[in-house]
């Protein structure tokens, strides 16, 4: 008696756990819209959705041929630009050509699937001055911080942190606050507001700069 006893009360534990092990790792979501191809000279695989977090990856399935493309999450959508409808989310042109969407402005249904972020604890709390990126800056094409505050847009630096800029052709230097977003490009690395390019004497030229996170 005592021996079928324990084996019940082990199946019933079983059978409680293993649905709590199940619910620790749903599976992803997964949703339907519509996705729109943007028009940009950019290259890279981006996309912009009015409230995913900049970073975002996302899974686009084209439901019409299956096409598959994971793409970041860079801008948000110029909804002014549309009529009528509105997209769920915009392609660029590279993912949208893998995608096999050929066309500006014209709607596809797509299914988009968040890819979990895999977290680790030097992507929450970097240590202070670990940051080091070299690349092109250039001069906003919005005014951040009015034009007239020390102010700079990154694709991934935290809002709020201070940043230590140094033109690499003259060697001038200017610390800088994260106020705002940019999508992700070679092209650059940091649009820095007016004041901040008169301090580094940048102009309309995209200037290789040296990114540095300060204390």
């Amino acid at each position: 008696m005592k021996k079928w006893i324990a084996g019940a009360l082990l199946l019933t534990a079983a059978a409680l756990f293993l649905p709590a092990q199940q619910q620790q790792q749903p599976p992803p979501m997964r949703l339907p819209g519509w996705a729109c191809r943007y028009e940009s000279d950019e290259t890279g695989l981006y996309a912009a959705h009015m409230t995913y977090p900049f970073g975002t990856r996302l899974k686009i399935i084209n439901t019409v041929n299956g096409k598959e493309v994971i793409v970041q999450i860079g801008s948000r959508p110029d909804l002014d630009t549309y009529k009528g409808q509105k997209p769920t989310i915009e392609i660029s042109p590279e993912a949208s050509d893998l995608l096999e969407m050929d066309d500006f402005f014209s709607f596809y249904p797509v299914v988009i699937e968040e890819i979990p972020k895999v977290i680790t604890a030097r992507a929450v709390r970097p240590r202070m001055g670990e940051f080091n990126q070299t690349g092109p800056a250039v001069l906003s094409g919005t005014i951040l911080g009015g034009g007239q505050e020390l102010s700079a847009a990154h694709p991934s630096l935290a809002m709020g942190t201070k940043i230590k800029v140094i033109n690499t052709i003259n060697n001038r230097v200017v610390t800088l606050t994260i106020t705002g977003r940019i999508r992700a490009s070679p092209y650059r690395v940091l649009e820095i507001s007016q004041a901040a390019a008169d301090v580094l004497r940048i102009g309309r030229q995209p200037i290789v700069v040296n990114i540095q996170t300060i204390k």
